[in-house]
């Protein structure tokens, strides 16, 4: 029996992807009652803290984009240190060291 088309891999991935996109990046992110570079710094922390790590590189970037400074993101790191745990941290601060590099690379 094969699956119904509601539950295929790809129309689930689908149906995930366009909620991300349309309430995550559109109805959330567009809001103006937090200035996109403190939505950058709440992530960031958010992330490294649920120990996303493909997202929270991704967020590094979109945060300097947004904002963020290299010193910020460390001191967010700090803060996930020690709110939430040394490992995460240590975590956080290796991925970001490597996002710096690639950056800088070009």
């Amino acid at each position: 029996m094969s699956p119904t088309p509601s539950r295929t891999p790809t129309n689930s991935t689908n149906l995930s992807r366009s909620w991300s996109l349309n309430i995550a990046w559109g109805a959330v992110w567009g809001r103006e009652e937090l200035p996109r570079k403190t939505r950058s710094m709440l992530n960031l922390a958010m992330i490294s803290i649920l120990n996303r790590p493909h997202e929270l590189r991704v967020h590094i970037k979109g945060a300097l984009v947004n904002g963020v400074t290299k010193d910020e993101i460390r001191e967010i790191f700090m803060q996930v240190a020690i709110y939430a745990g040394v490992p995460a941290g240590v975590d956080s601060f290796r991925i970001a060291r490597e996002v710096f590099a690639e950056l800088d690379k070009g």
